[in-house]
């Protein structure tokens, strides 16, 4: 009676018959499943990323929103438990309303100037110590973005940011420093009747380093810049962004812009918030659009000095406050992990993603609740260390559209339950209805494997706000615990099953992957 129970199962599942007898064997044939297989080259890596290779921006505007009205209170224990977390980190504060910030040491300040839907606004003492002294206890290194629009003709004006830096000296804070946002931009004149050259910039940024290094306190303080936006080409309709963006970062760097930043940064969004749709979180055209973006900037960067450190200095899904239901829900997991997955492979060394707080692409809600993105940021944060490997995907059928799944490797972040020489594969699955199968067969000794497969929680789909990991809904347990982040433990023998719609972290324990050890 059983003889050809293998011969009727094949049939049913070949002819799409509902079969979730699939889910019982290793090798499932048929059943909208495609089979896929992964070579990790372990010899040597490809890139070594920052240890705050995944790090977070507060934007300036919450400084302006006086923190949210007191819901972005530093003093939470909630907030802290969570930050902490994602340590180490960089912390920005900075974005488009950084150039209309002043430093007010308790006065009143008077604005003297509109600039177009932006107008000058102050930060107190207060505001400087809360947001110091939050990174302080988190473990976080500030990163402040200074005003560039204050300024006397042509040149920057330093005279708000001497008094801020006489006010932080008797404090004692460490800061890295950033000059501007997005400057290349001005001359759209959406943001201010303003234009700052590249050529200008660079003498700006100049001042600043001669000015921090006259004091013996801030000499050879971290400076990072300029901050250039949209390399993207099509922008535009007349010409494309990628090209100005390049020639800005160009001519920044041939006026020496260059000799005085210890990172240069670049912002990088997918598209704009109010447009963008479910489908083009998950299309693989649009998440390689980072690929075509990230490899000119490096090349622009490169030809002046080949041992740069790039940044995505502010990166998110979508601009304009990313978009709401997609980039504070599941979907949004889509772009943020493959982005940080791209970034390490093609030599990005720090990745700041805008924003912790505020907006609709944040990692927690306006009452401090984690979103989707944060465990995502936390597992990636636990489970991915800072050497990169490639990875080659292939494909069972000449049919298998391999862009539909993404495949990176980097070695473990040792820890309690994994060692060196372990590897950690990330996999998402693009595909809207098929399942992929994939077998990762060329470690000899493989002890296991480590399953954190994350999954929309409920009925929402990939715009729910609750997560999943191996079918367990993701909650803090109280304020000051997170839960425990525990695998489902896979035989070393078995093939990955990648649901649609879903992404995850496999770590390979017991690899003794030499360019790990």
């Amino acid at each position: 009676m059983f003889r050809h129970f293998h011969r009727w199962f094949y049939l049913l599942c070949v002819f799409s018959i509902p079969c979730y007898a699939c889910l019982w064997v290793k090798n499932p044939v048929g059943c909208n499943v495609d089979h896929i297989k992964l070579f990790i080259d372990t010899g040597q890596a490809i890139n070594v990323v920052s240890e705050r290779f995944l790090s977070v921006a507060i934007d300036t505007s919450e400084v302006q929103k006086q923190w949210s009205q007191g819901k972005l209170n530093f003093s939470s224990p909630q907030l802290q438990t969570l930050s902490t977390a994602l340590g180490p980190s960089y912390l920005r504060l900075g974005g488009t309303s950084a150039d209309f910030l002043i430093y007010s040491n308790g006065g009143l300040h008077v604005t003297k100037h509109k600039q177009k839907d932006f107008s000058n606004f102050t930060m107190s003492d207060a505001d400087w110590d809360d947001i110091n002294k939050f990174s302080i206890e988190v473990g976080w290194q500030l990163i402040f973005d200074v005003n560039v629009l204050l300024r006397t003709g042509q040149q920057w004006d330093d005279t708000n940011f001497r008094k801020l830096l006489e006010y932080n000296s008797k404090q004692g804070y460490t800061l890295y420093w950033e000059l501007g946002n997005e400057p290349n931009a001005f001359e759209d004149g959406k943001v201010t009747n303003i234009t700052v050259t590249s050529k200008q910039l660079a003498q700006d940024y100049h001042h600043l380093r001669s000015l921090l290094d006259a004091s013996v306190k801030y000499r050879h303080n971290f400076i990072m810049g300029p901050s250039v936006t949209c390399p993207r080409i099509g922008r535009r309709p007349t010409h494309g962004l990628s090209e100005h963006s390049q020639i800005f970062m160009d001519e920044f760097y041939q006026n020496g812009g260059g000799e005085v930043i210890n990172a240069t940064t670049w912002h990088q969004y997918y598209m704009d918030g109010r447009i963008a749709t479910d489908d083009n979180f998950t299309d693989p055209d649009l998440l390689d659009s980072l690929i075509r973006e990230i490899q000119p900037m490096n090349e622009v960067v490169y030809k002046y000095n080949p041992s740069a450190k790039i940044w995505l200095g502010e990166t998110s899904s979508t601009y304009g406050g990313g978009t709401k239901g997609l980039s504070n829900a599941y979907a949004s997991g889509f772009m943020w992990l493959d982005k940080l997955c791209i970034a390490a492979l093609y030599g990005i060394d720090t990745v700041i993603r805008q924003t912790l707080y505020g907006g609709s692409y944040s990692l927690l809600t306006s009452e401090l609740d984690p979103l989707p993105d944060y465990w995502l940021s936390l597992l990636y944060k636990r489970l991915v260390g800072q050497k990169v490997l490639n990875v080659t995907s292939f494909g069972h059928r000449m049919d298998t559209d391999l862009r539909l799944i993404r495949a990176y490797a980097h070695c473990t972040l040792p820890n309690r339950e994994y060692t060196k020489g372990d590897v950690t594969v990330v996999l998402l699955n693009l595909d809207k209805t098929r399942s992929k199968n994939v077998a990762i067969d060329q470690f000899k000794d493989l002890k296991s494997i480590g399953q954190y497969l994350l999954t929309p929680h409920g009925n929402d789909g990939i715009r729910s706000q609750i997560v999943d990991l191996n079918g367990k809904k993701l909650k803090m347990i109280d304020e000051k615990t997170l839960p425990t982040l525990l695998p489902k433990t896979l035989s070393p023998t078995d093939d990955i099953l990648l649901p649609p719609l879903s992404f995850g972290f496999y770590v390979m324990k017991g690899a003794k992957a030499s360019a790990c050890l």
